[in-house]
């Protein structure tokens, strides 16, 4: 009886919940049409029970009547009540519900005009329920549910929106295909970094053509996030980033940098040949050198600017291998470019000056002056984003793969100098103290990442989240070739769907939904010729029922969905069929301003410019970008707009914000050697007064 009971309450109060929910603003008018639903039957009941009563009694009384009171009490009266339960029954038996609940075999109708069997003899597959729903996702109004929302379902006449839950012990890695035109960016980019701006945290977005830059950066600044933009469409409105700056004295970190520019400068499929090999050591040997250069009066290392790949690009066209060797042979024999070095010279003498062609060749892109001024400043902590909120946007373009090699430098570096800080500085568990969200849109363009298939099966413990979106899996078997792909792929706990043109794609998506068992009808019917001069005897009208199996969705029928929907695989569970979400629906989504990205200014061209030298080491912005200390952390008080030095005096011109401009001198006693940064003359200055 429990099971009956449980039984029912699945299949109808749900409904009857609905019902409530979506007519409760006409209440008056249902209840009054259920009371007039009462008395026709409390009508017909008497009518019953009085003719029942005449032809006992063989009497000719009155059958009908209309008292409202006599009709609403013939409902209640026995033979009411068990009219309808024997209505009731009728109905539960005839409809195929009940049935298969006694019988234990539930057919379903599919919208595509078949039934299926939960036998499972063909295929266990199937589309989630809501039950698995509640438990796989967080359900809810858009602006309450808390992380990134991959759909939504309809329910009671309104939508519940499906939020990642971050509870169920599933990785928050999400793997996107979609075609051109599928809503790559409006049914996932946009409404995800609007949740995770919620959450505070960070996020570094590939942002092909700087759609995603101009239209949240604003938006992201206001809610305290540290926005910066490596763009390698507009350089001239780039924030400088020095790989060189990235890696101290981590020799791990120089192999890792001539790694990722040899293979992404190299022909695609190409194997690592001797040409390759000679060069990446003499790359190695190189960054080791120039990471070391010291100025020869103070023995201090130079500035940042001076130690760079443009530094090297230098060397190799303007220096040549002898002036080089000369150099290599001056160092200690300890000296970390030695021994790569040894290395490169065991290739015969008349191949060194080959070698360095092409290397000189694979980094001919610092031939434009704007690629040597973004590569030369390092204006971008890549540990930062672990520590405080941050956006960095990663602007590339979508048509030349030319300065690909930048942006799979900054994400593999990325990468390894979030995961060491997690491990040196990280909590109890090795996570970062900010979560980091890798939002890796156009991925397959974006170079090829070094070992990613093993840093996206690791990044997980370190809290670090991919966001991979890729046009096809064609697209991603072409980078990521042989079963690489499918490593990344399979790290992915959360697959979605959003529309695709290939077969490669379609049919991969109809494998991982799997199979379903389909309940199938056979029938025979003989024909004899109406005018047959042969009679004979035929078999009659015969019709067969059994199971067959079919796909939960066909490859066409994944290429020809409504763009209005998306699939939604989460491992473990079987697969939904939802409606894609637009950003429009999340209430942020009007805190929006649209501003361009060729109107940003970085602080390397502000300081150029305005003749401010680097050499003063001040950290200062205008107004496109905030003021900060050393920390990364803005200033509030003070805007500075004007830095002079005289002598062992400092001229500072502020605005207090709580005061009227005015014009401050501030004459140091004793002169301070620390370098001067916009902390040490704030501090300067609030001494002053």
């Amino acid at each position: 009886m429990k099971k009956v009971l449980e039984y029912i309450k699945t299949l109808y109060c749900e409904k009857v919940q609905r019902f409530i929910y979506q007519f409760k603003e006409h209440w008056i008018f249902y209840c009054s049409v259920g009371l007039i639903g009462l008395y026709l039957y409390g009508m017909i009941v008497a009518s019953f029970i009085w003719a029942f009563h005449n032809f006992m009694a063989n009497t000719d009384d009155k059958m009908f009547t209309l008292n409202p009171i006599k009709c609403l009490a013939a409902v209640f009266t026995p033979q009411g009540l068990g009219i309808a339960f024997f209505v009731l029954i009728m109905y539960l038996l005839i409809k195929q519900d009940w049935l298969q609940y006694i019988t234990g075999v539930k057919i379903k109708k599919d919208e595509r005009n078949f039934y299926t069997v939960n036998e499972g003899t063909h295929g266990t597959s199937g589309w989630m329920d809501k039950k698995d729903m509640k438990k796989t996702f967080l359900l809810g109004d858009a602006d309450t549910i808390k992380g990134a929302i991959l759909g939504k379902v309809a329910s009671g006449g309104m939508y519940q929106y499906l939020g990642l839950n971050a509870d169920n012990g599933l990785n928050k890695h999400i793997m996107t295909y979609g075609a051109s035109g599928a809503g790559k960016s409006r049914g996932f980019i946009k409404p995800f970094i609007l949740k995770t701006a919620q959450l505070k945290q960070s996020m570094i977005i590939v942002d092909p053509k700087a759609e995603m830059a101009e239209q949240m950066s604003e938006y992201l600044k206001e809610q305290g996030y540290v926005v910066k933009m490596f763009n390698l469409l507009d350089m001239e409105n780039s924030d400088g980033w020095n790989c060189l700056g990235e890696i101290g004295g981590d020799i791990d970190m120089v192999q890792s940098v001539a790694e990722v520019i040899i293979r992404n400068t190299s022909e695609e499929g190409q194997k690592a040949d001797f040409w390759d090999k000679a060069e990446k050591n003499l790359l190695v040997a190189m960054i080791h050198y120039v990471c070391t250069m010291k100025d020869p009066i103070t023995g201090e290392l130079l500035p940042i600017q001076k130690r760079s790949l443009t530094t090297i690009y230098n060397m190799l066209s303007t220096e040549g291998q002898k002036s080089f060797d000369v150099k290599m042979q001056a160092l200690p024999l300890d000296h970390p470019a030695r021994a790569p070095y040894g290395i490169f010279k065991q290739a015969a003498t008349n191949l060194w000056g080959n070698i360095f062609i092409g290397l000189g060749s694979r980094l001919n892109v610092f031939q434009n002056n704007l690629v040597k001024k973004i590569t030369s400043y390092h204006e971008i902590d890549l540990e930062l984003p672990g520590k405080k909120p941050c956006a960095y946007f990663c602007i590339i373009s979508d048509q030349d793969s030319s300065l690909e090699f930048l942006s799979s430098l900054f994400f593999s570096l990325l990468f390894k100098k979030l995961s060491d800080y997690a491990r040196k500085h990280g909590d109890e568990r090795g996570r970062l103290p900010v979560e980091v969200n890798m939002v890796l849109d156009e991925f397959c363009n974006v170079g090829k990442l070094l070992d990613f298939k093993k840093t996206i099966s690791t990044v997980r413990s370190r809290g670090i989240n991919c966001q991979i979106v890729a046009q096809s899996a064609a697209q991603l078997a072409d980078r990521y070739p042989v079963n690489e792909w499918q490593e990344i792929v399979g790290n992915c706990d959360t697959q979605l769907m959003l529309g695709c043109n290939d077969q490669m794609t379609s049919e991969y998506i109809s494998k991982k939904c799997g199979n379903i068992t389909i309940r199938t009808t056979s029938s025979m019917a003989p024909q004899t010729p109406l005018f047959s001069p042969i009679t004979r005897q035929v078999n009659g009208y015969k019709q067969n029922t059994s199971n067959a199996t079919r796909p939960l969705m066909y490859p066409d029928e994944i290429e020809h969905m409504d763009n209005r929907e998306c699939l939604i695989m989460v491992r473990g569970q079987k697969p939904l069929k939802a409606m894609k979400i637009i950003p429009d629906e999340l209430s942020d989504f009007h805190k929006l301003k649209r501003t361009r990205v060729t109107e940003y200014v970085p602080k390397w061209r502000y300081d150029e410019e305005n003749g401010i030298s680097e050499t003063d080491n001040i950290i200062y912005n205008d107004k496109f970008t905030d003021v900060e200390d050393n920390e990364g952390n803005p200033f509030d008080e003070f805007d500075l707009t004007k830095v002079e030095i005289i002598s062992s005096s400092v001229r500072m011109d502020t605005e207090n914000k709580e005061k009227e401009n005015c014009d401050e001198n501030i004459e140091v006693a004793d002169f301070d050697p620390r370098p001067l940064t916009a902390q040490n003359m704030i501090d300067k200055f609030k001494k002053g007064k």
